[in-house]
């Protein structure tokens, strides 16, 4: 049975290229907390690896904590703690650096499409640093917001370099909006466009997604008028992703971008990075797939504290959707972290 395994974080593991590797504290909480999230997902047959301190009662049929003979795990992102995952550790590595967001930008970029750009770059000495202009700072293999920078000052920026060695550059935009564009690429190579996620994000941290029907979607963005268009940047990914160096990758992979302000006019980004993994956006499409499609109502989905929620009704028990939040991942004593769909949001 394909047991699916949520492990945000993994990129870290993936760097070390060490499957003993052991997560921080704030990752294993997130992992411990949202394990359940994979039920959102799973397809019907498949199982859903959840820690053993997950009381019975909050469990589904799809739910265990044992891993039988003949089981493959199918985790969030490849990793080597994971066993039989169909990649050596190097592959792993590849597949997690931040480098992969760079070869996409440089695939994508046109001058005459997206504008007048710097690009993003990758810095290892202070030689290299830009001499002006704002920029936002990255670590590579990091990963659910931690590792992003904004630095206020060229001298803030050195003092980053010396103390981490390494960093990601990307120019800062006026930036507007957040979207995510998913795909699956298969064996064959063949790549397909899943849809956009829309989302919002708060010091470069994951805030949350929009949960509508394609069509609410697709209205929110023409209320937004872009160059390139909506459209004319889903053509262009398609275009050059066949060129696109996946380094062995199949399976889901999402790309983030932005909507930026460039004077009077709306840009969007050639890319912000490339996950080759599944994503939110992933989940917010299944949860719009599941929940608003049938029912035409707008969900905002989000991963937030549990302060203020017990007793909200919890959607492992099946009920029906109500017009209050509506828990998606369980609260236990030591939760830090819930998902929940808020109904009827104010996007």
């Amino acid at each position: 049975m394909i047991l699916h395994y949520f492990n945000p974080g993994y990129e870290l593991s993936a760097k070390r290229r060490q499957a003993h590797y052991t997560p921080t504290k704030p990752v294993r909480q997130l992992r411990h907390d949202l394990a359940t999230l994979p039920i959102y997902y799973a397809a019907e047959g498949e199982g859903v690896l959840v820690p053993e301190d997950l009381p019975m009662e909050l469990r589904t049929e799809q739910m265990v904590s044992r891993v039988e003979a003949g089981d493959r795990i199918l985790p969030w992102g490849a990793a080597p703690e994971v066993p039989g995952i169909g990649y050596d550790p190097d592959e792993m590595r590849r597949l997690a650096s931040r480098e992969r967001s760079l070869e996409l930008w440089e695939k994508l970029y046109e001058p005459s499409l997206f504008g007048p750009m710097m690009p993003p770059r990758r810095v290892s000495r202070e030689s290299e640093l830009p001499k002006e202009g704002r920029w936002v700072a990255k670590l590579d293999f990091s990963s659910s917001g931690r590792g992003v920078f904004f630095p206020r000052s060229t001298e803030e920026l050195q003092e980053m370099l010396r103390r981490h060695q390494e960093l990601y550059l990307e120019p800062w935009l006026d930036r507007v909006a957040d979207r995510g564009y998913e795909f699956v690429r298969h064996s064959d190579g063949g790549i397909d466009y899943l849809g956009v996620h829309l989302f919002t994000t708060g010091q470069g941290r994951y805030g949350a997604s929009l949960v509508a029907p394609r069509e609410v979607v697709l209205e929110q963005l023409h209320r937004q008028p872009t160059t390139p268009s909506h459209e004319e940047y889903v053509a262009h990914l398609l275009e050059r992703l066949q060129g696109y160096d996946f380094h062995g990758y199949t399976g889901l992979f999402g790309i983030d971008t932005v909507v930026w302000r460039d004077g009077d006019r709306l840009r969007i980004a050639p890319s912000v990075e490339i996950n080759l993994r599944r994503t939110m956006g992933h989940v917010a499409l299944e949860l719009s797939r599941r929940y608003a499609e049938p029912s035409g109502q707008t969900y905002l989905y989000e991963i937030t504290s549990p302060q203020g929620l017990t007793g909200l009704p919890l959607y492992l028990t099946g009920s029906p959707l109500s017009d209050a939040p509506t828990l998606l991942t369980p609260i236990l004593p030591d939760t830090r972290f819930v998902a929940l769909l808020r109904p009827a949001p104010k996007w």
